[in-house]
């Protein structure tokens, strides 16, 4: 904790950490690295309200949030996948480009669970318009 003026304080939380770039354990740490973010902030943000006053969220919306979250992610995964496998790379450019907009825009957020649900289910209906685009290019061709 550190002082601020007018009788508030600013709680800070650091983590250093290394990374063994030629280790097969990179992939885990970097996404433990990312998963870390959006738990620190959750937990800040908890104490914050708490020390606010504010009454906390109920255990049930903080786990649909983290699973819609989690979904998202998902989605922008199996778009850099089909970048990756398929021949055809623009339109899941397009998904995979909005999906980490949205997932990002998510956690910094923090919407109603309602716009949550929402924003991921366009992830998928993005996935889901690339894949027709797709078999309608691949019959004209």
């Amino acid at each position: 904790l550190y002082p601020l003026d007018g009788g508030r304080t600013r709680l800070i939380s650091r983590i250093r950490m290394s990374y063994n770039w030629l280790s097969p354990a990179i992939l885990f740490d970097l996404a433990l690295d990312v998963g870390d973010f959006v738990m620190m902030r959750q937990s800040i943000l908890g104490i914050k309200a708490r020390a606010e006053g504010q009454p906390v969220e109920s255990l049930y919306g903080l786990t649909v949030e983290l699973l819609l979250w989690i979904m998202a992610f998902i989605g922008f995964v199996i778009a850099e996948v089909w970048i990756i496998i398929r021949q055809d790379w623009q339109s899941p450019l397009a998904v995979a480009i909005a999906a980490a907009s949205i997932t990002i825009l998510l956690v910094l957020w923090k919407p109603p669970l309602g716009v949550d649900a929402l924003f991921t289910t366009s992830i998928f209906a993005g996935l889901w318009w690339a894949f027709q685009y797709r078999a309608e290019n691949k019959e004209n061709d």
